[in-house]
């Protein structure tokens, strides 16, 4: 199955259908799933896969604690990898897509206050290119992987806006503040750049977050994710629709969005009292 994974692969990056880091995430889930189906079933061949034997994959890894999200992209991984084979005339039917998805429940999520990101970066001896993209994604909430694709041009720092390529290669237009524009001026003024903005590698930048933060949140709240959840909260709570927050952060649900953020208890309190129906 190994070399199937890699076909399946390599085809959706090529033809757009997948960027490189999820469909590197999607083998990692196909290879997860092939290890459990090799050990729970006696005849498991790929092309004999029953919807009866992925609810049995569902209920194990609901019995192992997995969270329902992680369960979710499971299951598009492997019915986009079944997608693909119906698709080449190797198989007639896709055991996964009549398999319904779990119904993540609609839980806070961590997030910083935008004051604890301001001494995050005020801090004495952080590199300029870590404090530049912590104020980015604290300002638009861009994806690690989106921040990692800029180029120098994608930049606007005139107008503070960036061009970012999303998820299935579809491209929108995003905004940050004055603080980013101020430090992604202080980064980028005298650099000779390639090609990347941000020619690290993603794991060098996730170690940079992770240490600039942790002696303000500690080592559970250090995480470029998290920088994107804080900026989405912080979002709602100043009043951004939800609809304009899914555009920015390049949902295509709105369900994503509500997933990604949380609306405290005072504000649910405030918009009632201001807008609730009342007879």
């Amino acid at each position: 199955m190994v070399n199937l994974i890699v076909q399946f692969s390599d085809f959706m990056v090529s033809r757009g259908y997948l960027s490189p880091s999820t469909a590197e995430g999607y083998a990692a889930d196909l290879r997860h799933f092939e290890d459990w189906y090799g050990r729970h079933q006696r005849q498991a061949r790929w092309s004999t896969l029953t919807s009866e034997e992925v609810e049995e994959f569902i209920a194990s890894e609901v019995a192992d604690g997995k969270e329902f999200s992680t369960i979710n992209r499971s299951l598009s991984a492997l019915s986009s990898f079944y997608g693909y084979f119906v698709c080449h005339k190797m198989l007639s039917v896709n055991p996964v897509a009549k398999v319904r998805r779990l119904r993540p429940t609609y839980h806070q999520r961590e997030a910083l206050d935008m004051e604890v990101i301001r001494q995050i970066l005020s801090q004495e001896g952080l590199p300029d290119s870590t404090r530049a993209l912590i104020a980015l994604i604290s300002e638009s909430g861009l994806r690690i992987g989106e921040v990692m694709a800029l180029t120098p041009d994608d930049v606007n720092l005139e107008y503070c806006q960036v061009r970012v390529v999303g998820k299935g290669r579809v491209e929108r237009m995003c905004f940050f503040g004055p603080t980013a524009q101020k430090y992604l001026r202080e980064y980028m003024y005298g650099r000779h750049f390639i090609n990347r903005l941000f020619p690290e590698s993603r794991r060098q930048y996730n170690w940079d977050v992770w240490h600039a933060c942790k002696p303000f949140v500690g080592e559970s709240k250090c995480s470029p994710h998290i920088l994107r959840h804080s900026f989405a909260t912080a979002c709602l709570e100043n009043g951004m629709p939800i609809d304009v927050l899914r555009l920015t952060l390049g949902h295509k649900s709105i369900d994503t969005t509500l997933l990604y953020t949380h609306c405290g208890g005072s504000r649910v309190r405030s918009y009632n009292k201001s807008f609730g129906a009342r007879i």
